[in-house]
Order: C-alpha cells, then structure tokens, then sequence
C-alpha cells in the first residue's frame, strides 16, 4: 500500500512537472533557446549567461516565436526577448528588433510582440541566422584602446561594456559602453571594422537607443544586414 501510494506521488509530481515547463518543449529546450539568444542580442553579453535563475519564460505564439525575460548584473536591467525560431545550428530572429530593455508591462510585451510579427506568418525579408556557435571575435586587447581613445575615456571611466557585440558577415562588431565622466553618465554605441576603426554614437545620462536609432548607426557605417531566403 505505501509503495503504490509513493507511485501515485511521483506521478502526480511528474505530471506538475510537464505542466508546468515553458510552452516551447522541456525545461531543456528553453534553456537552449536562452543560449541561442546570446548569439542574437547583444545585450546578453553582459547578462547571466548559463545562469537559468535569471530568466522567465512567458508565452510561445503559435509559429513557435518564444518570448522570455533575462535579469541582468548590476546597472544592465531587464531584457525582453523574441527568438523566430532555433535549431541545433542557428538562431533566427529580428535583428536590433528582437528585444527591449525594460519590465514585463503588458504595454512593452505589446510592442515587443509588434517588433516581432507575432502570431503571424514568418516575414523572411526581416529575419536574420546566426549560427549558434563561432562568429567574429576580435583582440579586445586591440579594441579597447582605441575605443578609449576615440572616446576620449580611460578604462576606470567605464561602467559597464559588452565585451562581445552583435557582427556582421563583414566583420564588424557592434560594442556597448556605459561611461562616467566628470560626474556625468552617457551610454556610447560603438562599431569596430576588421581594421579596428571605431565609429561611434553617443548617447544622454540613462537613455537607450531605440532600435531605429541603432539601425540607422549601423546602416551609415557599413553594417551589412543579411536575411535568410527560407526558414
């Protein structure tokens, strides 16, 4: 009796278990799809990566478009995210589109889930892949120096930075600067090419570039959008 009493445990146990994992699969898919994100946002690089206490799931729309949240460490905040679609080898989403910092008010779930086609059919026009592993990485022994420099900024004056950015097929880097100068905050987009020429947009105390003001930073310096022909 008390062994079929313990069966009927587990299996009540198991059954909230599966209920209660994220919309997308099992707990484990979730958490790979959260690693496919950081290959798409470059927020995340200063975000808890393969830390999963730091995330919460919120719907799947029904083309399988999942929607999370990620805490981040320190000043960060909290990143909204969308991923179209992940496999064993690439991510798909909206690039510069495909989250927003700040909380899960119903008004930026709203404008997320715009941003992102949500509930309709996939727009492959918009939509980027990246693989989930490898890409671009430059010497950041080489990079922040000059980023510095054309900052007119020295290390200590920097709050926080994403160590990795978001790259293009040509190899440009997109980089992220937080910086304290004179008692005064700014937030500084940074692009690094294959020669490791800066080019740079700066922005007022606590703001954040929209994903307009981002775009149209790239696209004046070279930044190469390209978009999967089928998914």
């Amino acid at each position: 009796m008390k062994k079929m009493c313990l069966k009927k445990l587990w299996a009540v146990v198991l059954l909230l278990t599966i209920c209660l994992l994220p919309a997308c699969g099992t707990k484990g898919d979730f958490y790979y799809a959260i690693r496919c994100a950081h290959v798409a946002v470059p927020t995340f690089y200063d975000f808890l990566q393969g830390d999963p206490t730091g995330y919460h799931f919120y719907e799947k729309d029904s083309y399988g478009r999942i929607l999370f949240s990620v805490k981040g460490k320190g000043e960060t905040g909290t990143a909204l995210v969308i991923l179209q679609k992940y496999d064993e080898k690439y991510v798909y989403y909206i690039e510069d589109y495909c989250y927003l910092i700040g909380e899960g008010t119903e008004e930026n779930l709203e404008k997320l889930k715009e941003r992102n086609d949500w509930n309709k059919d996939y727009d492959d026009s918009r939509i980027c892949r990246r693989r989930t592993t490898g890409g671009f990485e430059k010497d950041s022994k080489r990079i922040f120096p000059d980023v510095y420099e054309v900052l007119e900024i020295t290390e200590e004056q920097v709050i926080t930075r994403w160590l990795l950015g978001e790259f293009d097929e040509n190899g440009n880097e997109l980089y992220y600067f937080i910086i304290e100068k004179d008692g005064e905050r700014s937030h500084a987009l940074v692009i690094c090419d294959v020669e490791y020429q800066v080019s740079y947009l700066q922005f007022a105390p606590e703001s954040y570039p929209s994903p307009e003001e981002i775009r149209k930073f790239k696209s004046e310096h070279g930044w190469v959008y390209e978009t999967v022909e089928y998914l």
